[in-house]
């Protein structure tokens, strides 16, 4: 059986797909390291698609970004040129409850403590450039939460961006 051109397009499309799925995303992007670029560009595609970005998907987009700075040469420079005009990972901190209550979800809601873990992830890896991306003001706000992980994260994430000052 010879592979069409379109069969190609659907198996990276279903490839990027699978990207976004903290459970596959480290194992996609050390096996298939050579085409990990096409499959974020991608999604990138995806989720800016019509002006508008889909959050849930922005959402799992950065949570896989940041899992893949580990494995992926190509992973800094995307994140960087992505986030040039893209809201930060924590961007739900900033929506209204009208307004978080109009964004759809999918089935598996990233975890505000995905959402923290990867913002220390990528404050790890290039602290002086995401520190000055965005307005870290909003994390504030959760350093009365009762969930433990998540409280770590940000008193983390605070005092390396109290450090660069």
């Amino acid at each position: 059986m010879i592979w069409t051109q379109h069969d190609h397009q659907c198996i990276l499309n279903t490839l990027a797909h699978l990207l976004l799925d903290r459970e596959y995303t480290l194992l996609i992007g050390r096996h298939l390291q050579p085409i990990v670029l096409d499959l974020l560009e991608r999604n990138a595609e995806i989720i800016k698609a019509d002006g508008r970005i889909s959050h849930d998907l922005h959402e799992r987009l950065c949570v896989a970004l940041s899992k893949l700075l580990e494995v992926s040469p190509d992973a800094l420079s995307f994140v960087l040129r992505y986030f040039r005009d893209a809201p930060p990972v924590f961007q739900r901190l900033f929506l209204t409850t009208a307004e978080s209550a109009a964004i759809q979800y999918g089935r598996k809601r990233m975890k505000l403590q995905d959402l923290m873990g990867a913002t220390l992830r990528f404050l790890r890896s290039d602290c002086a450039r995401f520190r000055d991306l965005w307005d870290w003001s909003v994390c504030m706000s959760l350093l009365r939460t009762t969930d433990v992980l998540v409280l770590w994260f940000v008193h983390i994430i605070i005092s390396l961006d109290l450090l660069i000052y």
